[in-house]
């Protein structure tokens, strides 16, 4: 899923995905995916992200809103969710075009 989200970010915003922000953002979206009451406990995912790599949760939080900022006036966590749910609906029209 992670490498799905870094393309549609890729494709669909011609981000960058060797950036660390754009790679901490897309494991927030894959989280958010997988779990939307992560969308009410912003800062701990930011934790548990910065858990996983090794780095502060403030560090995860400023590197991924720099890359929102570049591309949408939306606020990072409503990015986060919006992108969750477009890629949901995608697999899911995946899916049935598949039967």
């Amino acid at each position: 899923m992670f490498n799905n989200i870094l393309m549609h970010l890729y494709y669909e915003y011609g981000m960058n995905i060797t950036n660390k922000g754009v790679q901490y953002l897309a494991q927030a979206i894959e989280e958010v995916y997988r779990d939307k009451m992560w969308v009410t406990k912003m800062t701990k995912l930011y934790m548990f992200i910065a858990d996983q790599n090794g780095t502060s949760w403030k560090t995860v939080e400023r590197l991924a809103r720099n890359e929102v900022k570049k591309i949408s006036d939306n606020k990072l966590g409503e990015f986060i969710y919006r992108q969750a749910i477009i890629i949901k609906q995608k697999q899911k029209r995946k899916r049935g075009n598949e039967k």
